[in-house]
């Protein structure tokens, strides 16, 4: 098989990294988070690098505009035009950086782990996936974000920030899952993705812990599957899971008490049923069937073929723990309507979003190639409306860029 990179595909790929780039450096001007995350770099020094990881808990993102920031002092940027050496627009440039990089990692995880995909269109699909928003439904709900949630956010920094290191944790544990199932566990987690998955997911929380919000709980509660329905015969591959965790989950509890454990705004947390949730929309269910429409008609298609591995099952678990958190609990004090407890659900409906992607293109892929007539119609079927769907989240996407740069909205 002839893997060569084409000149099409390198080119597709990087005209829509930098559309993304554009996109999201346009969108940090009025994005409500920013002012928030920029105002904790003024007057920051790199001497003092030390002392603001102890007062800050998520400081990845931050450190990486300090560091732009301080390039763009060079004399050499000074005299190009539009660049103003600010904080602002170091941040802004630093989350088009990272937009680009989700979108470059997400084009390369789908060709390694399916290598039978067509490169040039797999290049615009992964351009649809991080441009779709929720179906806008104006009627329904003014605002194309508030209510609904997005598989793409673009008003919050630390969630641009993670989302490419979540994604390659995310592919290597649903990897390592499926070798362990397939072998029926005679074969253990291997060292080196396990060292690489504890110590992307210790990065991933120095960016924002919203992955661990959702995969401490799918982790255990597949864990418990397992030991009920094999009998304790992999509690071996249990623990070893629970040792992956531990780097993240102590930092994770020294992120909790410098939020939560201080005299910050936020009081605490408590469970309370649609509190935050249903703020922003008039009814739930439908938002989160705007949100989820694509990708819940690709699961769909999945199982009707059989085709649903290790991945889906991962990532649709971890979907319904951040569903479950994003509707029971809440904070209390000034964030109580922030929504905060709703970052590993969005963060869940990115990764459903990307699987519904990479089975979208096997489907695009395989449609013509059955044998059987009968097999060949349906799929064609199934394809077509599986891209009516996609086409509509992606033009509520545009829409949704467009009511944030040019209408100048701020979420």
């Amino acid at each position: 098989m002839n893997r060569r990179i084409s000149i099409t595909e390198l080119l597709g790929e990087v005209l829509f990294a930098a559309a993304l780039f554009y996109f999201a450096y346009k969108t940090a001007f009025v994005g409500v988070d920013y002012s928030i995350h920029v105002a904790k770099l003024e007057g920051f020094d790199f001497s003092e690098t030390a002392a603001y990881l102890r007062e800050h808990p998520e400081p990845l993102w931050h450190l990486s505009v300090a560091a732009v920031h301080k390039l763009l002092a060079l004399p050499v940027f000074a005299k190009i035009p539009l660049v103003t050496g600010s904080l602002q627009q170091a941040a802004a440039l630093t989350s088009g950086a990272y937009y680009a990089l989700m979108y470059l990692v997400s084009c390369q995880i789908i060709k390694l782990f399916e290598t039978e995909v067509k490169r040039p269109l797999l290049s615009f699909v992964c351009f649809c996936l991080h441009t779709a928003a929720a179906l806008y439904v104006p009627f329904f709900n003014e605002t194309p974000y508030l209510g609904q949630g997005s598989p793409n956010v673009w008003h919050n920094p630390t969630t641009i920030g993670v989302k490419w290191v979540a994604l390659i944790v995310f592919m290597l544990t649903a990897a390592e899952l499926t070798r362990m199932v397939k072998t029926d566990f005679k074969k253990h987690v291997r060292i080196l993705p396990g060292i690489l998955i504890a110590v992307l997911m210790v990065v991933s929380n120095l960016y924002k812990p919203s992955l661990v919000m959702v995969y401490y709980p799918a982790i255990f509660i597949l864990c418990l599957v397992w030991l009920v329905h094999y009998r304790g015969r992999n509690f071996l591959h249990c623990l070893e899971l629970f040792v992956i965790c531990l780097p993240s989950l102590a930092l994770m509890i020294r992120q909790y008490m410098l939020s939560f454990g201080g005299s910050g705004t936020g009081g605490g947390l408590e469970i309370a049923p649609f509190k935050t949730a249903s703020l922003y929309t008039p009814n739930v269910l439908i938002s989160t069937l705007l949100l989820l429409a694509f990708p819940l008609f690709m699961l769909l298609v999945t199982m009707i073929g059989k085709h649903m591995d290790m991945a889906d099952w991962f990532g649709w678990l971890m979907l319904l723990a951040g569903l479950a958190e994003k509707l029971l609990l809440a904070e209390t004090g000034e964030r109580a309507s922030h929504g905060n407890f709703s970052w590993g659900y969005l963060l869940a409906v990115y990764f459903v979003w990307f699987l519904a992607i990479r089975d979208y293109m096997c489907l695009w892929q395989t449609r013509s190639l059955y044998a059987v007539r009968v097999l060949r119609v349906r799929d064609h079927v199934l394809c077509f409306f599986a891209t009516v769907l996609l086409t509509l989240h992606v033009l509520s996407g545009a829409y949704y860029l467009y009511y944030l740069i040019v209408l100048g909205n701020g979420i």
